[in-house]
Parts: structure tokens; sequence; C-alpha cells
């Protein structure tokens, strides 16, 4: 993933001290994106996605596909940006400024107050999957002393 976030930098001409302004992370954490310290989060796909919304999310992340979306693809992902870049803007606002709805009389619909309207944010779910393991029990302890002795203690079974 960091050569592909190099290859927008490029893309860009932009120095890296310059994209990592733009993307609004530090350049100390670039850095280390690109020396490979840290891995990149979907914050920073997030923010790259943010500023440059034709580049793909789905190339970034996985390098499926092409590094720049279709024409109507960008499009789509202009308007479900701009949606939610204002939906953003008026939770900060409300937050901002207190709200003088009761709290108890607002919609939980996954809708944000604007103003007079209620507008429909973009609804995102992440799946999580669970592994089903058996539960790991201590069947017996070991204590090596310092003077070399050893005392093991086993665990009775409830079975």
């Amino acid at each position: 993933m960091k050569e592909r976030i190099r290859q927008i930098q490029d893309r860009e001409g932009m120095s890296q001290k310059d994209f990592a302004a733009a993307i609004g992370i530090s350049q100390a954490s670039l850095s280390s994106i690109y020396n490979g310290r840290t891995l990149p989060t979907n914050r920073h796909v997030e923010a790259i996605h943010k500023r440059f919304p034709e580049i793909s999310t789905n190339w970034i992340m996985f390098g499926e596909g092409e590094m720049l979306l279709s024409d109507a693809d960008a499009a789509l992902n202009s308007n479900l940006t701009e949606d939610s870049s204002q939906a953003d803007e008026s939770v900060r606002q409300e937050e901002t400024l207190g709200s003088s709805l009761d709290k108890s009389s607002r919609k939980s619909d996954n809708r944000d107050y604007q103003g007079d309207l209620f507008s429909t944010a973009p609804v995102v779910r992440e799946i999580v999957k669970y592994i089903d393991k058996p539960q790991r029990r201590i069947r017996e302890i070991q204590v090596i002393y310092d003077d070399g002795i050893l005392e093991t203690f086993v665990l009775k079974s409830d079975k």
C-alpha cells in the first residue's frame, strides 16, 4: 500500500511535506509509512480519498482496478463525499453551538439535523468476523526459584 501512496504523491507532483499537509498528517507519519515502520490505516486512506476523490480506494488499499475512477464513479464518489462532508459539518456546528433540540426528540435513524431539514447521511457498516475457539484454561503453573528449585502446581480439572 505504501508504494501506491507514493505513486499518488508522484502523480500529484508534490513533495513529501506538501503531500502530508494535503492529507492532514505529519511529515513524520508519512515518512514512517514509506519506511515501513508503520502501516497505513483506514484514516490515512480516507484522508487521501477526501483530498483526491478521483483516486479509487480499492486501488489504494488492495491494488485492485485502476488508480483513477471512471467519470461516472468519480461523480458518484464526489456526491457521497460531499454528503458526508455536509453531515460532518452539520454535526460539528451542532456540537459547537449547542443544540437547542431536545435529544429525546431527535430522530435516531442515521439522520443529521441541518437547519430546518433532515438529510439522510450514508450508512457505513463494519463487518467483524469472530473465530470460534475453545476457551483456554490453565493446566499447571511452574515456578523456578533463584536457587534453581522448580516447583510445579497442577490444577485439578472440573470435568
